[in-house]
């Protein structure tokens, strides 16, 4: 197959950063082309991947000269990814937007979730637009113009719950409770007196709660892939840690499940979901390891942490009932700036260009 020629529009970020790193070590990628809209040094920027020799281009300079590029990474607002988009898309140049600008199907949900009606445009009509969550949308993702990728909170949220509210045990009529806590990168790279280390250290800082951008994402998707109508209610906040999403769940059973269920079928449902999802590795992983301490002993390792995905492209998940209550627990960690942006961005690429799902992917954690 022929090299790929890649560029990134927003490349001094931490997401544009991270697909520059990913990409370096891809044996696909012929050229990769880094753009900032400002004339900055890459090394300043970036001094991690001083090594590479990479150097910004301009966002005026690219646009004139870029009918060798065969897919942009868009890590762009919205309005601005909009407008990029119909012009690459007339040059047939692939497209992985990481902005929300086309992850809705619903122009209402949009809108919730956004404040602002979402435009139309002609030539986007004419494109074909894929969700970007390749474990359940690798078919639409194969033969796509334009990949919308999802939304960290909504990558980590809908892996997690796909499994179980694919079977007939969850209350249908429930509000889905999430808390997720992310790193402080999940702010972005702009200078935040609140997010900077003196204030963040040994803090947690809430956010958003009248209302998550992310949460009609999550309510549109359970629905498309679950059938499935539920109203969720999503709590955020930074920790005092850079990178990284730490998520619990809590979702009620029918009544008549409420003794028949425990951990063990729990983890069971979710082990023989994501076994089917046949690829040589599988970045979705199911914690099974057997409680061994009585009730109410600390016993850490039952569930994921934060450390275990920090610099890879997965989604590590871990389960846990309360038969007083008759709660199902999910406790799911990822990496923000990996599988909840740039990881999945360039899995999205791999499908795209016909190339194996984890090329420059199959990295494990460091603890």
């Amino acid at each position: 197959m022929k090299k790929i020629n890649t560029a990134i529009i927003g490349a001094s970020g931490y997401t544009g950063s991270e697909i520059c790193r990913i990409l370096l070590e891809h044996k696909h990628i012929n050229k990769i082309i880094p753009i900032s809209r400002e004339i900055k040094n890459f090394n300043q920027t970036h001094p991690n991947l001083v090594a590479s020799r990479l150097k910004y281009s301009t966002l005026k300079n690219f646009l004139r000269n870029s009918k060798d590029v065969h897919c942009v990474f868009l890590c762009t607002k919205s309005s601005d990814s909009f407008n990029l988009a119909k012009k690459l898309l007339k040059n047939d140049i692939k497209i992985i937007d990481l902005s929300s600008a086309f992850r809705f199907e619903s122009l209402s949900r949009f809108k919730k979730a956004y404040g602002q009606n979402k435009k139309k445009s002609t030539i986007l009509k004419k494109k074909k637009i894929a969700y970007g969550l390749s474990e359940f949308n690798r078919k639409k993702i194969i033969n796509a113009d334009l990949i919308a990728n999802p939304g960290c909170y909504a990558m980590t949220a809908v892996l997690s719950l796909i499994p179980i509210l694919n079977k007939s045990i969850v209350d249908p009529n429930q509000k889905i409770n999430i808390n997720a806590i992310n790193g402080t990168t999940g702010a972005g790279n702009n200078p935040k007196k609140e997010v900077s280390h003196a204030n963040a250290t040994e803090d947690m800082l809430a956010y958003n709660a009248d209302g998550h951008r992310h949460a009609p994402e999550i309510e549109e998707k359970l629905q498309i892939y679950s059938k499935k109508n539920f109203l969720i209610d999503l709590n955020t906040s930074h920790g005092n840690f850079r990178r990284g999403i730490h998520m619990r769940i809590s979702l009620d059973v029918k009544k008549k499940f409420i003794k028949k269920l425990n951990r063990e079928k729990l983890i069971k449902i979710y082990k023989e979901f994501y076994k089917n999802d046949n690829i040589d590795f599988q970045f979705v992983q199911i914690l099974d390891i057997k409680k061994k301490l009585k009730k109410n002993e600390k016993e850490y390792s039952l569930y994921p942490s934060i450390k275990n995905v920090i610099g890879t492209n997965n989604c590590l998940i871990g389960l846990d009932y309360d038969r007083s209550l008759g709660v199902i627990k999910i406790i799911s960690t990822s990496d923000n700036l990996i599988k909840g942006a740039a990881g999945s961005a360039v899995q999205n690429m791999n499908l795209l260009f016909g190339l194996n799902e984890n090329t420059a992917l199959t990295k494990y954690g460091i603890f």
